[in-house]
């Protein structure tokens, strides 16, 4: 099962996560950060969901925010889908039938999301083309590469101090190993051993192993808090007002 609240342009990183999964033969993908959405988001994500208004497309919610944003787009409850977050659902029959309770490990898992980092101007271009503010989509793409650049240098304290624990941090979706590699050889950093960097996998396994899941912004965050609060939300810069999330 694959459940996506809209659908994405061949541009869009999502088009590549989607054709990835498919090729894997994934059962499940969640997008559920489409349901709490910043402000900046939420205004180019409506944009998007407006054209769905005319058909017969009906759009799933696991959140009352996310359905008072469809309302203020113009869709009617019979359009609107209450659902649970089947994402969070999946994982607890998973550790009820795996283990009955989850056994975590001296493992700290950082699934990452600094994609805009990587963003290129045909990224930027596509988005303003699609709706998206052109000053804030310069902005966010400075705002983002100064977050990874910081959090890569904290990353190397952290684990030199937390030297008994596995690293593990997950990049995110449709961003390559290759481009990780060619950000990190500008910055002067040496990560120890005890970090290891995953990149498009399925990492689902170190979600429910590790003893605490800390993120800039990502589902993995959002699925562990509502299993057993065990997640944190990181930013080594005050995010602004156009993207934070409340």
């Amino acid at each position: 099962l694959i459940l996506i609240p809209f659908v994405p342009s061949s541009p869009s990183p999502f088009a590549t996560l989607i054709k990835e999964l498919l090729l894997a033969n994934k059962r499940v993908v969640s997008l559920n950060w489409e349901q709490y959405l910043p402000p900046v988001s939420a205004s180019y994500r409506g944009n998007a969901f407006k054209k769905f208004n005319s058909t017969g497309l009906l759009m799933c919610s696991w959140s009352e925010k996310f359905s008072d944003f469809l309302l203020e787009l113009g869709f009617c409850n019979e359009k609107i889908v209450k659902v649970q977050n089947y994402n969070s659902m999946i994982l607890k029959l998973r550790i009820l039938l795996d283990r009955g309770s989850i056994k975590t490990e001296k493992i700290i898992f950082f699934p990452m999301n600094y994609a805009w980092a990587f963003a290129d101007g045909r990224f930027i271009k596509y988005r303003v083309k699609t709706g998206y503010s052109e000053l804030l989509a310069n902005e966010y793409v400075e705002y983002s590469k100064k977050c990874l650049a910081s959090f890569v240098h904290n990353l190397e304290i952290f684990s030199r101090m937390n030297a008994d624990y596995k690293i593990v941090v997950k990049a995110y979706p449709g961003i390559s190993q290759k481009q990780c590699e060619k950000f990190l050889e500008l910055i002067e950093v040496d990560f120890p051993k005890n970090v290891k960097f995953l990149y498009n996998v399925d990492a689902s396994d170190y979600l429910l192993r590790s003893c605490i899941v800390i993120s800039s912004w990502s589902t993995a965050a959002l699925d562990r808090f509502l299993i057993d609060g065990r997640s944190v939300l990181f930013t080594p810069l005050e995010r602004p007002e156009w993207l934070d999330v409340h």
